[in-house]
């Protein structure tokens, strides 16, 4: 947009017409979509709403920040979703671990028991001889 002066030498004609103009260029403020009655106003609103301009980002402008963000956490609710799957798999192989050492132990009380049981018997063995048996 061009720089709307009015010169000396202008007639009140150009006067009236550089007027308009700017008039033109600022648009109608009863359009306003704030509750602001001109432009300054509507602007100070806006940046009020707004907030901080100060960005933590790699964008330099709001729209464009907050795009860069919403691919953020896209990106790490693919990654969760990977981590949740996996998890998934590893409480599989405790399920399965854990149902293998419910096995050994079983296993080692039958061993026990046997062990006991030949035990008793050598014992009754030896008794016997002992006995003359």
């Amino acid at each position: 947009m061009a720089i709307r002066n009015v010169d000396p030498v202008n007639s009140f004609e150009q006067w009236r017409q550089e007027t308009n103009s700017i008039a033109s260029d600022a648009g109608d403020v009863s359009t306003l979509t704030t509750t602001a009655t001109n432009l300054t106003s509507a602007v100070n609103e806006h940046q009020s709403d707004i907030g901080n301009l100060v960005l933590t980002t790699t964008a330099t402008d709001l729209t464009s920040a907050i795009n860069e963000h919403e691919t953020l956490i896209n990106i790490n609710t693919s990654d969760i979703t990977t981590n949740l799957n996996s998890i998934n798999v590893n409480a599989s192989d405790i399920t399965t671990n854990a149902s293998d050492i419910i096995t050994n132990a079983n296993n080692i009380t039958t061993n026990a028991t046997n062990i006991t049981l030949k035990e008793n018997i050598g014992v009754a063995v030896a008794m016997a001889i002992a006995l003359g048996g």
